[in-house]
């Protein structure tokens, strides 16, 4: 039972070391655009540089826009990291220099701010169960609080998951089709072992990571490829709409089971 306890302390700590990390980007992103929301300007910068670039994933780019005090230059992000890609920026018409690529803050601030929030909230409560149980305080709730809240935070990602793919589903009438070819196989690509797959969209070629297995096709191998026109590299996918279908509902019944062992335990405080 100690080794439990321990495994759920140094798990809500790492859970809660990422989430630290994350409040402190979403803190700077918001520090530096909340202001620009009121009193700014808006304009259409076009990128100079991809600074970095994962398949699949947006990519931070350094973004050029006019002023009548001059050009000057931010960081962003960008679905289409080309050079000469129009971005949307927001600068202050007094420190020009001043600018953001982050036209919505709010929504950012709504979405994010409680997120962190929970997250904080239920690796408290894990460190807490664990904590009452070595120190002798309360030991027949320490359990049923850090398993809850374990419980918790795992519906609570699934849930996400689950959003994702029924996101998916509602944009897939604009999905279209295309011939893809696996291009390499890398055992540390991003987000564990997977192919690279390249297939040509509107814009041009285009790459992303498919996980390793997700389709019967090596090196050099043809594939089809579905992707939404608007964001063809962050789209991009092998998977069918039956597939996504699949993973949607099976994420809600994990979800619901998860949250169901969240409530049994927590009643039992």
């Amino acid at each position: 039972m100690s080794l439990v306890y321990v495994l759920l302390m140094v798990l809500a700590a790492l859970i809660l070391l990422v989430d630290l990390v994350a409040a402190a980007a979403l803190a700077a992103a918001l520090a530096r655009a909340v202001p620009l929301a009121f009193g700014s300007r808006q304009t259409t910068g076009h990128v100079v540089r991809v600074e970095s670039r994962r398949p699949g994933r947006r990519a931070r780019v350094r973004v050029a826009y006019e002023t009548p005090r001059g050009t000057f230059e931010t960081t962003g992000t960008s679905q289409r990291p080309r050079v000469g890609e129009p971005v949307p920026v927001r600068y202050d018409p007094v420190r020009s220099a001043r600018a953001t690529t982050l036209l919505r803050p709010a929504r950012l601030a709504v979405v994010g701010i409680p997120v962190v929030l929970v997250i904080a909230a239920l690796c408290a409560g894990m460190i807490t169960g664990g904590a009452w149980y070595f120190a002798g305080v309360h030991s027949q709730t320490g359990l049923p609080l850090a398993g809850g809240c374990l419980a918790l935070a795992l519906g609570l990602g699934l849930a996400y998951y689950a959003w994702g793919q029924y996101a998916e589903l509602l944009r897939w009438r604009r999905v279209v089709q295309a011939e893809g070819k696996v291009t390499r196989f890398d055992e540390h690509a991003p987000g564990g072992p997977g192919i690279l797959i390249s297939f040509e969209s509107g814009d041009g070629k285009e790459d992303f990571w498919a996980r390793a297995g997700s389709v019967a096709a090596g090196p050099g191998d043809p594939v089809t490829v579905y992707y939404d026109p608007a964001r063809p590299a962050v789209s991009a996918t092998v998977q069918t709409a039956a597939d996504v279908r699949a993973h949607a509902i099976g994420g809600t019944v994990l979800t619901l089971i998860m949250i169901a062992i969240a409530v049994v335990a927590i009643s039992l405080l």
